[in-house]
């Protein structure tokens, strides 16, 4: 199937008429011409994807353990060798998502890094601590003026509660020393906004100002099927409702909703259009 966090979230952002590019590289390969395809017939734009002629196209086995997914991620495909010299030249302030996974070869990160430079631009990383493609200090350095990171709470707490030796205690999500983390590495990193993902516990949103928003899962579909893709269909709404200026509260609600949703279908995508209508009525944004 289908996948990849970037690809995923240009896709659900295509489907609510976005028009997002998504940049990227496949290699030059069956896989790669079925991306191709996809992605020709969704209408999104290929203007950025790089064809890798040395490196295949990236592939992901994902398994299974009490609905829970495990993913092992093939090493040196081509969007690890995104080149520097194929990025888009962004002349207006732009809203760029990437993931921490970007960063794992020195080719995509260098080209990551010249993306990056620029702070007219706003800043959406998703973090993705997938052992062994992360290195403490180079995540942190790399949330820096974010304006929004988005992360589960366990790696939260990887990444502020953790000993010399790596280890951190689990906090329950209800423990009041978490508006404090919060708030604490929003002041660490000059963040905008702070998005923890709490599984079936719902969702939490954190700002620069001091609020903080919390939005309860749906009760489980007795249509759910599995859990790919869902962070993927939460992060395009809350950048939907960013660029639409929905309010925070709002944007929490339609995220969990959208990825509720998701967890009902095979797969991290839906190629049914009529979908995204649906819930574009549903919202009132047609």
């Amino acid at each position: 199937m289908l996948g990849g966090a970037p690809f995923n979230v240009a896709w659900h952002l295509q489907g609510f008429n976005e028009h997002p590019q998504l940049i990227s590289a496949i290699g030059k390969d069956e896989l790669g011409q079925t991306i191709q395809s996809a992605l020709d017939s969704w209408g999104l734009s290929q203007q950025y994807i790089q064809i890798d002629p040395n490196h295949p196209t990236g592939v992901v086995n994902v398994t299974f353990s009490d609905h829970e997914p495990f993913y092992e991620i093939q090493e040196d495909c081509a969007y690890d060798f995104i080149a520097l010299d194929q990025l888009p030249q962004m002349s207006e302030a732009a809203m760029i998502y990437h993931g921490s996974l970007a960063m794992r070869n020195p080719v995509s990160a260098a080209s990551l890094q010249k993306l990056t430079e620029d702070r007219h631009h706003r800043f959406f990383i998703d973090v993705n601590l997938r052992p062994p493609w992360w290195q403490l200090e180079q995540v942190l350095e790399s949330l820096n003026f974010a304006y929004c990171v988005k992360l589960n709470r366990h790696e939260l707490q990887q990444l502020t509660q953790h000993d010399e030796a790596g280890f951190y205690q689990e906090i329950s999500p209800d423990h009041p020393a978490w508006f404090d983390i919060a708030l604490e590495f929003i002041e660490q990193h000059n963040l905008v906004n702070l998005v923890v993902t709490q599984g079936e516990e719902g969702a939490c949103w954190f700002t620069a100002r001091g609020d903080k928003y919390r939005e309860s899962a749906p009760p489980r579909s007795e249509n759910f099927v599995d859990v790919v893709g869902a962070g993927d269909a939460f992060t395009a709404i809350c950048i939907l409702g960013m660029l639409n200026d929905w309010e925070t509260a709002l944007t929490l609600q339609r995220a969990q909703d959208f990825a509720s949703f998701i967890v009902t279908q095979r797969g991290a995508i839906c190629s049914d259009a009529s979908i995204y209508c649906d819930f574009k009525k549903l919202w009132g944004i047609l």
